[in-house]
């Protein structure tokens, strides 16, 4: 066998001769491809199991480096068919070291005889610990193989990827595109040209599964699903592409771009954006500070300073009192170097209660390592939609075409929300209102909001909207 790191296509075509799988013209380039990354989007039955399964088999005898293979989900159930079918074909080659332990609740494992020795197999669920699970083993992988993957975080890949740095090892994300916002989604585009990931994107087809529907696209029960379904349906459930909603107000915000960890520096102020949510809404909190680097212009070639926001945490819960919200804000190791909040005009005054600003400002001081130089600034940020334009030139510069603002991975509910924040949108897939929808929104205001009352809004001139410099709470270039 040849000392390279994967196999080469011969090599994984004779492997699958030996277990009797036929990949279509429509699986073969998941085989083929030479990403580090491979995200597997497939339409309901379309055989996307069998696929990553039979990639994972072909490269077992070259997981020599580490001799691990982890096959992870959100719940155990959720890889089974995965396991199924490797177990099958390792039976089939005579490759198994032990019988595999295959418990019915908990961990399956089994051990596979390898050129350089035995190769370890085991699946991980995230359901009790997220990432932790996966990350908290302390070992490398040669290759992890995530199944379901649009129902695990976007943790789960940064994740993943720490764990096979080692081993220069491979990643595979198999799932079906749900929706049209997450972050499987928004990998799907990412991948569709050059990434930071070496990642590669394949949709597998529904009638690209040959054993279900032998006569391809033109199977009888295909053209049935394309004649019934609604086309954004088909397109996604069927054709395995993804949809995007024309309504989005951020489609700027990426995972691979905008989400990355971030280390809090106890030697910079830390501001906390703060909306607070009255039933149905959500509290939120947002946990900021600014760093300046330098940026080279690439138009001029000078180096320019420029601020950027980076979001270190967040509190985003339901039916939470003010109390709630700065107790579990004292639980964050930012919490001692919050000097200032920043509310909107909701938090200067409350019907029959005190305000949102009052709690804060009574309870804030009153316990042990709560800050200690801290005040509660209330700002109306004006339209929305000239705020939405401010949080638009963070999320690229307008002069610079670089992100001003990042946020941690572990700060769900606000990339949840830049997902989802929309317009309105007819059945027909038409935005019929430039004014954003009022819900998905609590983070976006907080965030909306400090931008604005940090930055000033963005000034306009001319018939295309030129932006200017300007200083805070006035114009500003972004």
């Amino acid at each position: 066998m040849a000392a390279t790191r994967w196999p080469s296509v011969a090599q994984k075509k004779r492997i699958f001769q030996e277990v009797g799988y036929q990949p279509s013209d429509a699986q073969w380039p998941v085989h083929k491809s030479k990403a580090q990354v491979l995200l597997v989007a497939g339409g309901e039955r379309a055989g996307k199991s069998r696929v990553v399964a039979a990639e994972v088999l072909a490269r077992t005898p070259w997981c020599y480096r580490a001799g691990q293979v982890a096959i992870v989900a959100q719940e155990y159930d959720q890889s089974r068919s995965e396991c199924e079918y490797l177990i099958g074909d390792f039976e089939r080659l005579q490759w198994l070291a032990r019988a595999p332990s295959l418990p019915r609740q908990g961990t399956w494992s089994w051990d596979v005889i390898g050129p350089k020795g035995t190769i370890g197999f085991e699946t991980i669920s995230l359901s009790r610990a997220g990432v932790r699970e996966l990350t908290g083993r302390g070992k490398a992988y040669d290759v992890v193989l995530v199944c379901e993957a649009g129902l695990v975080s976007y943790d789960t890949l940064l994740g993943a990827l720490g764990r096979v740095s080692e081993t220069r090892g491979l990643i595979i994300l198999s799932g079906t595109l749900w929706s049209d916002v997450g972050w499987l989604p928004d990998l799907y585009q990412a991948f569709a040209g050059p990434n930071i990931f070496n990642g590669a994107v394949f949709a597998l087809p529904t009638w690209g599964n040959l054993a279900k529907f032998p006569g391809g696209e033109d199977d009888p029960e295909i053209k049935r699903l394309r004649d019934t379904l609604p086309t954004g349906e088909f397109s996604r459930r069927v054709a395995a592409q993804l949809v995007p909603s024309a309504g989005r107000v951020y489609p700027e915000f990426t995972y691979a771009t905008h989400v990355k960890e971030i280390e809090y520096d106890p030697e910079l102020p830390v501001y906390l954006a703060v909306d607070p949510g009255y039933r149905p809404s959500l509290y939120a909190v947002l946990a900021l500070q600014i760093v300046t680097e330098s940026v080279t212009d690439q138009d001029s070639g000078k180096t320019v300073a420029l601020e950027t926001v980076r979001q270190i945490g967040e509190v985003w819960q339901h039916d939470l009192t003010h109390h709630d919200v700065i107790g579990l804000c004292r639980g964050q190791e930012w919490w001692h170097g919050v000097t200032q909040a920043i509310g909107g005009h909701e938090t200067k005054q409350h019907q029959a209660a005190a305000s949102t600003a009052e709690v804060w400002r009574n309870l804030v001081g009153t316990v042990e390592n709560d800050p200690e130089d801290f005040t509660f600034t209330t700002f109306n940020a004006g339209r929305v939609l000239d705020g939405i334009v401010r949080v638009k030139t963070f999320l690229s510069d307008p002069a610079l075409k670089v992100p001003r603002y990042y946020c941690a991975p572990g700060c769900t509910g606000t990339q949840q929300e830049f997902q989802k924040y929309s317009r309105r949108v007819s059945s027909k897939g038409e935005v019929t209102s430039e004014e954003p929808e009022d819900r998905n929104n609590d983070a976006m205001d907080a965030l909306r909001n400090f931008l604005v009352w940090k930055y000033g809004l963005v000034e306009r001139s001319g018939a295309f909207g030129v932006v200017k410099a300007g200083k805070r709470r006035g114009a500003s270039r972004g």
